[in-house]
């Protein structure tokens, strides 16, 4: 894989880490394999621009910061601070 791919696939474990859920449950929400995921995330496999788009949304992250924004972690504080919380912890009931 690419280096950008690699990067990409780095951020979104880094943001699905700092939000405290699971590969399995992310891959849940996206309605993907656990294992395609994996490989995604891993840099192992490339990411449909579709699948960033939808972790983006889920985790109301623009989609450049997914694409090649600002390290996450370095920005936690902030994530928390904003009080930004991923749609992927909000009810499905509204």
């Amino acid at each position: 894989m690419t280096e950008q791919i690699k990067q990409i696939a780095e951020r979104i474990k880094e943001i699905r880490e700092i939000s405290g859920i699971s590969a399995e449950t992310l891959a849940i929400k996206l309605g993907i394999p656990n294992d395609t995921y994996l490989k995604y995330e891993s840099g192992n496999s490339d990411i449909p621009v579709g699948i960033i788009f939808e972790i983006s949304e889920l985790f109301n992250i623009e989609l450049s910061v997914m694409l090649g924004g600002d390290n996450v972690l370095m920005n936690k504080n902030l994530f928390w601070s904003l009080n930004i919380k991923p749609k992927v912890f909000c009810s499905e009931s509204h």
